[in-house]
């Protein structure tokens, strides 16, 4: 049950995100705060009813990840934008280390490949910003569908 309720929250907050990241190129903070509120929530109410699909190691461990990709988020000037290393951390302590590292794989992939694709139509150069939280939702989607 909680598991479904992780995962309609989820791709809600992937779906609206989408929505803001290729409109306005960022997240409102107060989006981020009740993101953020609302999935520790979650996440707290799943492990005190002992609900989780995943133990606290695993989630654990797919946090640091994500404090990893806030760090290089932190040191890389903006090229990796603050809300989506909060994203991939807040996946990790939702779905785990593995779900988190397939999501984010799945991510990474698919925008290198619009990335190429951009580049070699004359559309974007190396040093073009392009809105990930799209290509996070389809990461999401992808796991989803591979663990029906």
């Amino acid at each position: 049950m909680m598991n479904y309720i992780r995962d309609i929250w989820w791709a809600f907050v992937l779906g609206t995100g989408s929505f803001m990241d290729i409109k306005k190129k960022s997240l409102p903070k107060t989006f981020m705060v009740m993101i953020c509120s609302v999935s520790g929530l979650l996440m707290l109410l799943g492990y005190l009813l002992s609900l989780n699909s995943i133990n606290l190691m695993q989630a654990g461990v797919g946090a640091v990840i994500g404090v990893v990709v806030m760090a290089a988020s932190f040191f890389s000037d903006g090229c990796i934008g603050m809300a989506d290393a909060v994203l991939v951390f807040l996946t990790g302590l939702l779905f785990g280390y593995m779900g988190s590292i397939e999501m984010t794989m799945y991510a990474i992939f698919f925008a290198a490949i619009v990335s190429i694709i951009l580049i070699s139509l004359g559309k974007a150069d190396r040093k073009s910003h392009i809105p990930f939280i799209p290509f996070m939702l389809l990461g999401y989607v992808l796991y989803s569908l591979r663990n029906i």
